[in-house]
């Protein structure tokens, strides 16, 4: 027939056996699915049973468009009646036809789908709802949703009762703050909802397997959620980025998992990009963080994770994951791991991770680079008691004529800085220059002093162990000394470290001197990346280098590949040491 061969008036129908083989003929029955994700009014998208991913089109339906300013309100109903209808639900999807492709519109199935026990047409719902209408099909076009009756009958049921898009009435749009504009409006943000424990929001976009997009309707704002305790490996930001291992397998995971859920946050500081970092619960009991950790596509961020009261959770999660080697463990060898663990090669083990709160008290150039730390415990308020009474004691305390000090004596010394008396360990002492060598124990500094701002130190000043460790950067060494970016690296280390409260990781002891790898719990990435580290920026920045001859290297492999990826990112800005090209001292290789 004329029909059957697409002549004349016949020539654009579209019959369900024009369907391509990928999608099945409408005659085959419904296929069950679930919805992943609502785009607007009358599209979707479903994932099958064979886990096929494809977006559809709600038969014979024409939904408000969000461009339209006398209609966005209403596309947003209808965009959020079928979010709370179907998304994560069990639905049945029957094909009725397929809409070829047309300009910038690609090819898509247009479908009826019913959900729930009593199968439920949601075409039909959101019509009679007044959030869509039914399309006008000519006579002769037979590409129609089979219930097209039944859509014309909801609408007209729609217009008599004035629903909806039917009213005439034009309600604006409300209006959403983002709580994440500024760092600054997040943290005004952060008391109240710290406050009220787990908030209901809904997941707006899943940006990472670890960060998301959340609204929170019950306060009119939207904010980014970064999950606290877990690093989940990133996707390319742009075509010069490369995705991160099992960064595409976490952020689809992520997305199909919670995107557009209901959800409970529950938030415990925020960064300074204006993020939030907390848990994200859906169906009040599944912590994301815990899921992601335990499907291998996130590894727990130590610092941050042993603070949280489910990290007990995290941990029995990863060792779970790595049992059964999925994901980022699908290499996982735990025997080898056993072998490292037991090796005792000159100190070559890793430490187990020990996290102190420090601040640097003193930055030391020459001979070479260095630095002390005061740890921030207990002591910090004994020390604070200890030098009031110290300074008391020693404003008048008179020289004493026959007092000759001796290397490796406490005794209590006059700074030159400032002209203040604090407590000093004697280096070297020269009888016939009446001087001394000396470091001040609480704060690392040192310098030489003459006999006359030497005292001997009270014995009730003795009691307080010195508050000052000597310590280093693990893992890399800063431009040297006979290079011309030797003061742009201390000046770096001064404004990333000096001043800051920092939480420190003892990498590596050396005796009395401790490698260090220093964390701005400030900086956002600390959060996220269990190796973002000054260590890393210096080295980012093109001013410090991986010190190879350091024999605990390898036994911090993630801290490594860190370095490396640090380096060649400064090789490829041109960063530092690396301005003029490469350089011969090669230290990631």
């Amino acid at each position: 027939s004329a029909k059957e061969r697409k002549l004349k008036l016949y020539s654009k129908i579209v019959t369900p056996a024009t369907a391509t083989s990928t999608t099945p003929a409408a005659q085959r029955g419904p296929v069950d699915a679930t919805v992943i994700r609502v785009w607007s009014g009358d599209q979707v998208s479903i994932v099958d049973k064979e886990g096929r991913e494809r977006r559809v089109q709600l038969s014979s339906v024409r939904a408000p468009k969000a461009s339209e300013p006398k209609q966005a309100y209403y596309a947003n109903e209808a965009r959020e009646f079928l979010r709370k209808k179907l998304i994560g639900k069990h639905v049945k999807v029957h094909i009725d036809f397929v809409r070829p492709k047309e300009g910038e519109f690609e090819e898509r199935d247009a479908v009826t789908i019913r959900y729930g026990n009593a199968h439920a047409n949601i075409a039909e719902q959101l019509i009679e709802k007044g959030l869509a209408t039914a399309l006008r099909h000519r006579r002769d076009d037979e590409s129609r949703s089979n219930e097209y009756d039944k859509l014309m009958a909801a609408e007209q049921n729609a217009v008599t009762e004035a629903r909806g898009i039917h009213s005439g009435k034009e309600v604006p749009m409300p209006r959403i703050v983002n709580a994440s504009e500024t760092s600054t409006k997040a943290s005004s943000w952060l008391s109240s909802l710290k406050r009220q424990g787990r908030v209901p929001a809904i997941v707006d976009y899943v940006a990472s397997g670890s960060r998301f997009k959340v609204v929170v309707p019950k306060e009119n704002i939207s904010l980014t959620l970064v999950l606290s305790g877990i690093r989940a490996p990133r996707t390319a930001r742009n075509a010069s980025e490369k995705n991160e291992p099992y960064g595409h397998e976490a952020l689809e995971f992520a997305t199909r998992r919670y995107m557009q859920r209901d959800v409970e946050i529950d938030l415990e500081a925020t960064d300074k990009t204006g993020g939030f970092i907390g848990a994200l619960y859906l169906n009040k009991t599944e912590n994301a963080a815990v899921t992601l950790v335990r499907e291998g596509l996130a590894t727990i961020h130590d610092y941050s994770a042993e603070s949280l009261p489910w990290s007990r959770q995290l941990f029995e999660a990863e060792a779970d994951a790595k049992a059964n080697q999925r994901n980022i463990w699908h290499d996982f060898d735990a025997s080898l791991e056993q072998t490292v663990t037991e090796k005792t090669d000159n100190g070559s083990t890793p430490l187990k991770p020990e996290y102190l709160d420090v601040i640097i008290s003193d930055i030391r150039t020459a001979p070479s680079f260095a630095f002390s730390v005061q740890v921030l415990n207990e002591n910090t308020a004994q020390l604070e008691r200890l030098m009031k009474d110290f300074a008391s004691h020693y404003r008048n305390a008179p020289a004493v004529s026959s007092f000759v000090p001796k290397a490796g004596e406490l005794v209590a010394a006059k700074f030159s800085g400032d002209g203040q008396w604090y407590r000093a360990k004697v280096k070297r002492s020269s009888a016939a220059k009446k001087e001394v060598e000396l470091t001040f124990v609480d704060y690392g500094n040192q310098e030489t002093a003459p006999f006359s701002n030497i005292r001997p130190l009270d014995p009730r000043f003795k009691a307080l162990p010195p508050q000052a460790q000597d310590a280093r950067l693990s893992f890399i060494k800063l431009a040297g000394p006979d290079t011309e970016y030797a003061e742009d690296a201390i000046a770096r280390f001064r404004s990333l470290a000096e001043g800051r409260k920092l939480v420190a990781n003892v990498d590596h002891k050396d005796g009395h001197v401790l490698h260090l790898r220093l964390i701005d719990p400030q900086d956002p990435q600390s959060a996220s990346d269990p190796h973002a580290s000054i260590n890393a920026e210096l080295v980012r920045d093109g001013l410090a280098m991986i010190d190879k001859k350091e024999r605990y290297l390898a036994s911090y492999p993630g801290m490594l590949n860190a370095l490396k990826d640090a380096t060649q990112s400064a090789k490829r800005e041109r960063l530092g040491m690396y301005e003029l090209g490469d350089i011969g001292d090669d230290d990631d290789e």
